[in-house]
């Protein structure tokens, strides 16, 4: 049975479009769910929509396989999460924690219980009789977390919750949620506009484009294979190039690309994705051919970063667009304003329709 399943959601603001449209989503026990979208394409009003703050204008929500559209809110079995934490500030941590489990009637014993070894799955037991007002950022979300576990919901909702604090940090309990989500046999969605976030936490990744929840897959197939153009455009795996095929050639600003298998069936307008990682540094000069699988394109070196275990070399097509490659080789690395030859794995294109 999944921990949450939306079909066919519809959902708006007062008498203006559609936000969400024909939004769909599931999530299985133990697991969590990222979703990625830009700003306003109705990530977060799906995840208000699922936890009974915001009202549907069709579809239907179902928890642990019931449908909750008419459960009020302190009644579907959720834990909820926000960046901003909304702790009692005249509470202690324990008291924080134990709040869920009080309202829910628990007597003393079992309450103390639930905030016991809800403080422990987040690593807080030895602040639990602290002032919230005393912990840093990264403690106060734990905190927070923790109050959501110790009510034992049945899914789990984070809305950015770790959007405030400092990169590390948000990388650190990003990448400790999974562990959590397991230990309890609950499903979770997170709401956020970090990709790293997303990668660190997520089982699945769901991408949201203009309401939709256009693709929802693993992470690698995800980035391997973006559904469509938009889902590729805002992952930023690549650039994408317009170009027109014919006798299995792709033609365009870049230059021509000899398209491999499937990509060849058919002619005529088509947008490529030429992914970033598909790309290595050849050599310099003119682009002379490529070994078989392959193809080579000119490029003109705009600037060259450390990355840490690798630099990225930035570069410019003849079509304008300017791509990211991974060099290993510190001594290979070529100056700006060099032309250079880039080596294209061609089964790593993906081919759709010309938008």
């Amino acid at each position: 049975m999944d921990a949450l399943r939306v079909e066919g959601l519809r959902a708006g603001y007062g008498d203006g479009p559609d936000v969400l449209v024909d939004a769909g989503l599931d999530v299985a026990p133990g697991e969590v769910v990222a979703l990625l979208g830009a700003s306003g394409s109705g990530k977060s009003t799906l995840l208000r929509c699922v936890a009974g703050l915001h009202p549907l204008r069709s579809g239907r929500v179902r928890i642990g396989g019931e449908d909750v559209a008419h459960v009020p809110v302190q009644a579907r079995g959720i834990g909820l999460v926000f960046q901003d934490h909304a702790l009692f500030p005249h509470r202690d941590v324990a008291g924080n924690v134990a709040f869920g489990p009080r309202m829910h009637g628990l007597d003393a014993t079992s309450t103390e219980e639930r905030v016991a070894r809800a403080l422990a799955d987040v690593g807080l037991s030895h602040l639990a009789h602290r002032a919230v007002d005393e912990l840093s950022g990264g403690e106060q979300q734990r905190v927070a977390l923790a109050r959501a576990l110790a009510a034992r919901p049945r899914l789990l909702l984070l809305d950015e919750p770790y959007g405030s604090l400092d990169r590390p940090l948000r990388e650190r309990l990003a990448g400790e949620l999974p562990s959590l989500v397991r230990g309890e046999g609950i499903g979770a969605v997170l709401v956020t506009h970090d990709q790293q976030e997303a990668l660190r936490a997520a089982d699945r990744i769901g991408v949201i484009v203009r309401g939709e929840v256009r693709q929802l897959d693993r992470p690698d197939a995800l980035w391997r294979d973006p559904i469509d153009a938009d889902v590729a455009a805002f992952l930023g795996v690549g650039v994408l190039l317009d170009v027109d095929v014919a006798d299995g050639v792709a033609h365009g600003a870049a230059g021509p690309l000899p398209l491999p298998g499937a990509l060849r069936t058919a002619g005529g307008p088509a947008t490529l994705l030429l992914p970033h990682s598909a790309l290595r540094l050849h050599g310099t000069g003119r682009a002379t051919g490529g070994h078989e699988g392959t193809a080579v394109l000119t490029a003109t070196v705009v600037e060259v970063r450390f990355a840490g275990d690798h630099h990225r070399l930035e570069a410019r097509l003849a079509s304008g667009d300017v791509v990211s490659v991974r060099v290993d080789d510190a001594v290979a690395l070529p100056a700006p304003s060099t032309i250079v030859e880039l080596t294209v794995r061609m089964e790593a294109l993906r081919r759709y329709p010309r938008a």
